[in-house]
């Protein structure tokens, strides 16, 4: 019948779309477009109750596998490169060049073996490399740690490259070097690691420089020689009047019963220049036990001061003897 032949011909038609190549007895190969298949199908006559069936969707190619193989290759790749990138000593370099930066974790001055150093909590530098602090500018060609255990193995790899050592506290602002060597979020570390040294062989040149320069003042010119001596006579006059309006305003509020300092660290050697002048001013309650002595010392001032007031001067001597000639 006439729907049988017109499925046959559908089938023929659908057989050669899904082998686009067929093979006769005698061994020959012949090969159909697409195209002209398409166009076949398409001026079939079709039965009236053989409806078309719907062409099914390509399979994905050995291409687009590959592709989707490659991406996500790729992608784990880029992660053991996050992960593996602080094994090697210059990447770790880097890194300590950003955390010894200002963008980096804030640190304390102590003193060890004689020196001047700078020391942190492990906690708070794990805390940093996780999760640095806020207005941190994070370097762009430094990944980021994705979790705890990554950071502690780098700051494990820090201590072993010795950028950083263990050390104890034995009093404030003071630090011995530990017998642990092993990195822990409590101990307490201390840099190694100076950082870019440019800045600092700038200013060691600047001072060779200043320290030749002031040995050849006998060869000065007469103004340079004059303006030297008026800024020094100046600092003193300066550095005498602050001493001076400092002790005495710590007195007169110490015999009140509290401890007040202008610049409480003034003169605090273990301290950095800017530190000396922080904070600004201390305030607190004085210790027990002070009380004798606070009102010894108001009474002795107050003492002074009236018998300083009393004394005759050359102004009064002067006045007297002006009346009497009179």
């Amino acid at each position: 019948s006439s729907g049988h032949s017109f499925g046959r011909r559908r089938s023929f038609v659908e057989s050669v779309t899904s082998q686009p190549q067929i093979r006769t007895l005698s061994g020959k190969t012949f090969s159909f477009s697409p195209r002209w298949l398409a166009s076949t199908d398409a001026q079939l006559p079709r039965s009236p109750g053989l409806a078309r069936q719907p062409t099914p969707a390509p399979a994905a190619s050995y291409y687009d596998k590959s592709r989707t193989m490659a991406t996500a290759n790729g992608k784990k790749a880029a992660d053991e490169d996050s992960t593996f990138f602080y094994e090697d000593e210059d990447n770790l370099k880097k890194l300590c060049d950003f955390l010894r930066s200002k963008e980096g974790p804030s640190v304390r001055e102590a003193i060890e073996m004689d020196k001047r150093v700078h020391y942190l909590k492990g906690e708070k530098l794990v805390n940093f490399l996780v999760e640095p602090k806020k207005g941190a500018k994070w370097p762009s060609d430094l990944p980021r740690f994705k979790s705890r255990p990554e950071a502690i193995a780098v700051c494990k790899d820090l201590c072993r490259y010795q950028f950083i050592h263990r050390s104890e506290k034995r009093g404030k602002g003071d630090l011995i070097v530990s017998r642990i060597r092993d990195f822990d979020e409590s101990g307490y570390f201390t840099w190694m690691y100076e950082g870019d040294k440019t800045f600092s062989h700038m200013m060691t040149t600047l001072l060779i420089g200043g320290f030749l320069f002031c040995t050849c003042f006998p060869i000065w010119p007469n103004f340079l020689k004059v303006f030297v001596w008026y800024m020094s006579v100046s600092l003193l006059i300066f550095i005498f009047f602050l001493i001076t309006v400092r002790g005495i305003m710590f007195m007169f509020i110490w015999i009140l019963g509290y401890d007040c300092w202008f610049l409480p660290n003034l003169f605090d050697e273990t301290l950095s220049f800017v530190d000396s002048f922080k904070p600004v001013y201390s305030f607190e309650k004085t210790k027990d036990g002070q009380l004798p002595y606070r009102i010894g010392i108001a009474v002795a001032f107050f003492s002074f001061c009236y018998w300083a007031v009393t004394q005759p001067s050359e102004f009064d001597g002067f006045k007297q003897a002006q009346g009497d000639f009179i």
